[in-house]
């Protein structure tokens, strides 16, 4: 996997932090602002899956009623 070169704008304050933290962790800039960004990628897919499997058991059904299971549609059947 190559590396590109990109260029990005920040206010001079946050950039000053971002420098002195990377520096206290010693690392350079370009590390601090890479793994950030595959951290924030990685929380969205694992957001993502979580859901998926949510909406999974939603469809299956949970909800046990003696030897049987409810629907959704059941459960909320008035």
């Amino acid at each position: 996997m190559g590396l590109r070169n990109v260029t990005i704008t920040l206010p001079e304050a946050t950039l000053r932090r971002a420098r002195v933290y990377a520096a206290g962790h010693d690392m350079s800039l370009s590390h601090l602002v890479g793994a950030s960004l595959e951290s924030t990628i990685a929380g969205g897919r694992e957001a993502a899956a979580a859901w998926e499997d949510e909406f999974a058991r939603m469809e299956r059904g949970l909800l046990r009623v003696g030897d049987g299971t409810l629907s959704r549609d059941e459960a909320h059947q008035r």
